[in-house]
């Protein structure tokens, strides 16, 4: 009976701690802005992306911006965001969910 138990605890604890990170997630999106707002560089060119998204975003749905030039600042400014992103120190999905994150952020602003 012992056996089976250790047998049993042996198989366990290596699924255990392969499962951990995707039933326990971190939280991406506040260590990612962390590494943002560490660099003073890339965090006011961070407030400036997201203040010229907002504001697009705000102008698109109040008709002030047609859909040819949102587009067009939406495209150049998540250039800005992946190019802030590339030196920061996360896995893809961690920056896929920062990103999710970040446009639910930016809806919940208007």
């Amino acid at each position: 009976m012992k056996l089976f138990l250790v047998s049993l605890l042996i198989s366990i604890i290596p699924g255990i701690i392969i499962a951990w990170p995707f039933i326990f997630k971190t939280n991406s999106f506040e260590s990612i802005k962390k590494q943002i707002v560490s660099d003073k560089q890339k965090s006011d060119k961070w407030q400036k992306t997201i203040s010229v998204l907002t504001d697009a975003k705000l102008n698109f749905h109040t008709g002030k911006l047609s859909n040819y030039n949102y587009e067009k600042i939406l495209s150049k400014q998540n250039e800005n965001i992946l190019n802030i992103l590339e030196d920061i120190d996360a896995s893809n999905l961690d920056k896929k969910i920062f990103l999710e994150k970040l446009q639910e952020k930016i809806d919940s602003t208007i």
